[in-house]
């Protein structure tokens, strides 16, 4: 089968994280990889959180993609999100590039050595939740002892001939605001609005990007090379300092209660996006002091990456 058409019946099938249920499209996976002759284990968590995992044994390396994508709402697609269309040149819908492309391509490669008679060199890891942290998909396959330490070809898009050999840390947290409510035609005289106390806040936020973090000669350089291909393929302005500075995304908002009550509280979900040489846990500490009376609460952090030169 081509490529483009595991990719296109993959998309067809929804798995979108939230909620995370991946039964079917591991079930589709699973059935793939039997009609090829590679015995699996689908391994979950409960309520569809379905893993799938191939173990070769004896090998040394590691074939993993992730099978769920993030929520795809109907409005402003040219194609609908799980149409799974094939049209010039591409596949169409949500996960086509991240990832179920590569999964597709994993697929595809273990058929054609089965057609071949050759054995298949690698294990085989696909993952329910990469999107929303990993908990319910390799985390929770590392800690059942399923996988073994070994190297990894992880099939995320990268551009072409240009492997991925590192990237930036990750911290997401929760801020919650908190105000003291009264009536909305008192404000600003009476209450304080939790709202408007994160206001101040998100424009500090936006400064964290104009900084700049000094790394070693070696290092600089394949930023700038990296940066290079970045900007040749994404063709996208000042991709450079992307890499280099702290980027930041205030992914949710909610608050108030009704618009004519002084809001009591105000949540924030913010992701930054952590360049090499700077520190996650210090940058917390400043964000906790710039965010007034409000509960910062870290939920999840990875340090920047480097695979070594030497390795």
């Amino acid at each position: 089968m081509h490529v483009s058409r595991i990719c296109s019946d993959l998309v067809k099938i929804r798995s979108e994280n939230p909620p995370g249920t991946t039964a079917d499209v591991i079930e589709y996976i699973r059935g793939f990889l039997e009609n090829i002759g590679i015995r699996s284990e689908i391994i979950g968590t409960g309520q569809g959180m379905d893993n799938l995992v191939a173990i070769q044994k004896n090998a040394t390396l590691m074939l993993c993609g992730h099978v769920d994508v993030v929520p795809a709402p109907a409005d402003n697609w040219a194609r609908p999100p799980f149409s799974g269309d094939i049209a010039e040149g591409c596949v169409w819908g949500r996960g086509a590039t991240d990832m179920k492309g590569g999964c597709a391509s994993i697929l595809s490669a273990c058929e054609i050595l089965a057609e071949a008679g050759k054995a298949q060199p690698a294990t085989l890891s696909f993952v329910c939740d990469e999107e929303t942290g990993g908990v319910n998909g390799t985390r929770f396959l590392l800690a059942k002892k399923v996988l073994s330490p070994c190297d990894c070809i992880i099939a995320e898009p990268t551009p072409a001939l240009h492997p991925s050999i590192g990237q930036k840390g990750l911290s997401r947290m929760e801020i919650a605001f908190s105000g003291i409510p009264a009536h909305g035609s008192l404000y600003p005289s009476v209450g304080r609005s939790a709202i408007m106390e994160a206001v101040p806040f998100l424009e500090w936020v936006k400064t964290l990007y104009n900084r700049e973090y000094p790394v070693d000669a070696p290092l600089q350089e394949i930023i700038d090379r990296s940066a290079g291909v970045l900007a040749k393929e994404f063709r996208i302005d000042g991709v450079s300092d992307v890499l280099k500075r702290l980027t930041f995304n205030p992914g949710t908002i909610h608050g108030g209660e009704k618009s004519n009550v002084v809001a009591e509280h105000c949540t924030l979900e913010l992701e930054i996006r952590v360049p090499w040489g700077c520190p996650i846990p210090e940058t917390i500490a400043e964000i906790r002091a710039h965010a007034g009376n409000a509960v910062v609460t870290p939920q999840e952090a990875f340090i920047p990456t480097i695979t070594d030169p030497s390795s």
